[in-house]
């Protein structure tokens, strides 16, 4: 957890990147970050596909970066690679192939 937050050096972007954080861990139930960082690479690939449609269920095609950038960011930190795509938008969403 320090890695990431070292790695993110806006006060205001760590704080909102940890709201985010949290909501995708409450989200599916995660306990803790270490539980996060563990969770096999298959498993977070369908856990974030499952975030990205719940997202565009309940906010605006503008909002979903943000939430995403955020999980992908601790991922990221963690040496987990997930499959990324950029799509019309500018939107980050997951890649399907």
């Amino acid at each position: 957890m320090l890695i990431f937050e070292n790695t993110i050096k806006s006060s205001a972007t760590r704080k909102t990147y940890l709201y985010h954080l949290n909501k995708f861990m409450s989200f599916f139930d995660v306990k803790d970050y270490d539980g996060l960082a563990v969770i096999p690479q298959e498993k977070l690939q369908i856990m974030m596909e499952d975030y990205v449609m719940h997202l565009k269920k309940i906010i605006s095609p503008n909002g979903i970066n943000l939430p995403i950038a955020a999980v992908k960011a601790f991922l990221d930190c963690n040496d987990v690679e997930l499959r990324w795509k950029e799509q019309d938008l500018g939107l980050l969403v997951l890649n399907q192939s």
